[in-house]
C-alpha cells in the first residue's frame, strides 16, 4: 500500500494566561470591567444572548454561534437548548466571552485556512489559532508543513484594523494579542500574567486514505514518529526512542486498535483511520471532534490556571476577595466533574490534562480548603 495521504489536517494552538486583577480588592476600572463581578457579568452575557449573535460595539459575542450543534457546551452545561442558557448559569459554570479577533495572517506556506480567537474570563485570556489544510500532502509533509506553524514558519501578521504589518513567528503573535488584550482588559497596571511556555495544541486528521483501518498502530513505525512528532513538536532524529503507544495512547471508548487519541503533556493528535477513510459524512465527524476537544481543552486549561493562582495565593494565611474564593471554589468543583465525566462532557484528554505537571494535588488542595469532601 501507498504511504498514508492526509487530504483534509487541522491543526489548534491554545495560549492561556491567569489574572486575577480584575477578582482583587480594588480591581482596575477597564471597558471590560463587566467581567469583575457575577452582576455585571450576568448582565452582560443576558444582553449578548438577546442579540442577533453579532459582535456588539465591544467586539463581543457568546463563545458559540447561535446556528448549529455544539457538544461541548451543550454536554458541559448539561443543557438541551444553549439558547435557554442564562448569564448565571454561565457565571457558575466559569463561561467566557468571546472577543471578535481581526488579526490577519499571511505567508505562502499557511494552509489556505486560518482563523484566530479570544475568550475572556474573569481570572484570565484564551488566544486561539487554528490552521486547516484540504491539499493532499503525505504524511511526511503533514508533519512537515505543521512544524512550519507550530515552530519554524514566519507571517506577515496585521495584529489589528489601523496597525502596521509585522514580519512574526505564530508564538510571537500570540505574544503580542495577549498582550493587547491584557491591556485592554486588566488596564496597564496589570499583575504579570501567569501562564504555560508551551501552547496547548490539537492536530486532526479529518480525512485521509491509502491506510487500512482495521491493521493495529505498529511501535516506531512512520505512522508513530509522525504522531509524536506532532504532539511533542519536536523534530525526531533517526535514532530516537519513542515512547511505548500504551503510555501515549489517552483513553478513548471503544477505540480499535488502528485509532489512537496519542496524548504528551502539551499536545494531542486525533488518528482515527476508521473515520477519516470513510468518504462520506461521517468523516466530518471528526471536525466536529476537534472542535468540541478544543473547547474543551480551553476550559480545562483556563481553570487548571486558575487553581494553581489560587494554590499560590496560601489562602490559609490571608483574607482573600471573595470573588476569587467564589471563582475557585465554582473551579474546583467543574474541574471534578470533567475529571471524572460526570454530568459534564467526557473526554480522557481532559482527564489526562488535569493530571499533568502534578496539578491534580493542587485541585484535591482546593477542594480540601473548601471544605468539599472526597475527592470522587
Amino acid at each position: 500500500m501507498a504511504p498514508p495521504q492526509i487530504h483534509d489536517f487541522r491543526l489548534s494552538m491554545i495560549w492561556a494566561e491567569t489574572n486575577l486583577d480584575l477578582l482583587g480588592e480594588s480591581p482596575p476600572a477597564t471597558p471590560f470591567s463587566f467581567l469583575e463581578r457575577s452582576w455585571s457579568y450576568i448582565e452582560r452575557f443576558d444582553q449578548l444572548a438577546q442579540g442577533d449573535g453579532q459582535p456588539n460595539d465591544q467586539g463581543l459575542v457568546l463563545p458559540w454561534p447561535r446556528l448549529g450543534k455544539h457538544f461541548f457546551w451543550t454536554f458541559y452545561l448539561e443543557a438541551a437548548k444553549l439558547a435557554t442558557i442564562t448569564g448565571n448559569q454561565a457565571w457558575k459554570a466559569l463561561v467566557p466571552i468571546r472577543k471578535r479577533d481581526v488579526t490577519r495572517l499571511q505567508a505562502a506556506w499557511l494552509p489556505e485556512r486560518v482563523y484566530t480567537e479570544a475568550f475572556l474570563y474573569p481570572f484570565g485570556l484564551v488566544f486561539v489559532i487554528t490552521t486547516q489544510s484540504t491539499a493532499s500532502r503525505s504524511l511526511d509533509d503533514t508533519v512537515d508543513a505543521a512544524f512550519m506553524a507550530r515552530r519554524t514558519g514566519r507571517v506577515e501578521a496585521q495584529l489589528d484594523d489601523t496597525g502596521p504589518s509585522q514580519s512574526l513567528s505564530l508564538d510571537d503573535v500570540a505574544t503580542e494579542k495577549l498582550r493587547a488584550l491584557r491591556l485592554q482588559v486588566f488596564g496597564p497596571t496589570a499583575s504579570p500574567s501567569l501562564m504555560s511556555s508551551e501552547p496547548f495544541t490539537i492536530a486532526t486528521i479529518v480525512q485521509g486514505s491509502d491506510i487500512d483501518p482495521t491493521t493495529a498502530l505498529v511501535e516506531g513505525d512512520n505512522i508513530h514518529r509522525g504522531l509524536e512528532s506532532m504532539a511533542n513538536w519536536r523534530q525526531l532524529g533517526p535514532y530516537d526512542v519513542l515512547p511505548p503507544l500504551d503510555e501515549v495512547r489517552v483513553q478513548v471508548r471503544r477505540s480499535p486498535p488502528g485509532d489512537i487519541l496519542y496524548g504528551r503533556p502539551r499536545g494531542r493528535v486525533i488518528w482515527f483511520p476508521r473515520v477519516f477513510t470513510q468518504e462520506d459524512r461521517r468523516a466530518k465527524s471528526l471536525a466536529c471532534y476537534h472542535r468540541n476537544l478544543v473547547l474543551a481543552s480551553i476550559q480545562t486549561e483556563s481553570l487548571r490556571g486558575l487553581i494553581s493562582a489560587f494554590i499560590k495565593l496560601e489562602p490559609r494565611n490571608r483574607l482573600l476577595p471573595e470573588p476569587i474564593l467564589n471563582c475557585a471554589r465554582q473551579a474546583a468543583g467543574i474541574l471534578t466533574r470533567l475529571y471524572f465525566g460526570k454530568k459534564t462532557y467526557r473526554s480522557g484528554s481532559i482527564r489526562a490534562q488535569i493530571e499533568q505537571d502534578g496539578f491534580l494535588e493542587d485541585l484535591k488542595a482546593a477542594r480540601d480548603y473548601f471544605s468539599m469532601g472526597v475527592f470522587q
